[in-house]
């Protein structure tokens, strides 16, 4: 459902990231399409072990519950194109405001979507975990580095078992 917001125009109780990943469309543009329902359990699967946990050190200790994921093709490529549509800005109200001060940097479905493709073979999830590194306009930029090296040191120690 779209809801007026005051000068913004509609926008969905959905946010962003999440109707890309379902269903590969939000409010403003297409990054993919479901060929039928099984595409979106695939992405529900997905979505749904990035949004399982409750904090990151939680989420961090379960490397092996990502790996499954990281080895779909389909949803590393659907991941790859819903960060590079988004530009790693997955909170929508910070794309719209642009105040730090607001950004929800720490939502976990996105990180738990990082991790998924820190842990991926595919060289598509290397290339968009690069251009995460290299986005220059990332709010928070500090912190989110930070926590991309905490999740990349989780990842690196679970793949060199």
């Amino acid at each position: 459902m779209m809801k007026p917001v005051e000068g913004i125009g509609r926008m969905s109780l959905l946010n962003s990231f999440t109707g890309l990943l379902l269903f590969g469309c939000d409010a403003e543009t297409v990054v993919g399409t479901n060929a039928g329902p099984q595409d979106y359990l695939r992405y529900r699967a997905a979505y749904r072990q990035c949004a399982a946990y409750s904090h990151m050190h939680g989420m961090l200790s379960k490397p092996e519950r990502f790996v499954e994921l990281a080895g779909d093709a389909l949803v590393v490529a659907r991941i790859c194109s819903v960060m590079r549509r988004l530009d790693f800005i997955h909170d929508d109200w910070y794309r719209v405001r642009h105040s730090e001060e607001i950004c929800a940097w720490t939502w976990l479905p996105f990180w738990g979507a990082i991790y998924t493709l820190l842990l991926s073979p595919l060289d598509d999830a290397r290339q968009t975990i690069a251009d995460f590194k290299s986005t220059p306009n990332l709010p928070l930029r500090k912190e989110q580095m930070e926590t991309l090296e905490r999740y990349e040191v989780a990842s690196r120690s679970f793949l060199a078992r």
